[in-house]
């Protein structure tokens, strides 16, 4: 499976790299919460279309560098403080 599009494959892989340190679940609740920031802006998952062809369909590769490489997802510092209490 892989996400429809270049610049969605991108991004995942971009929050991966960037907060790949959390748990999924956490990673999805915080994203819920809109206490993720992608390039130092609110930001709240929406979820793009995920296909598995039944032949194989590679995404263009460059496309999906430029995406990933071009975002950057960060906590935002309400997430960073209570993440700390909670600890």
């Amino acid at each position: 499976m892989q996400f429809g599009t270049a610049v969605a494959q991108g991004e995942f892989e971009a929050i991966l790299r960037d907060l790949g340190h959390l748990p999924m679940p956490t990673l999805s609740r915080l994203a819920s919460e809109g206490v993720l920031l992608r390039n130092g802006q609110p930001w709240r998952w929406e979820a793009p279309e995920i296909v598995e062809w039944l032949s194989p369909r590679p995404l263009p590769a460059a496309e999906v560098s430029a995406a990933r490489e071009a975002t950057h997802f960060s906590l935002s510092p309400s997430a960073l403080s209570s993440r700390s209490e909670a600890g």
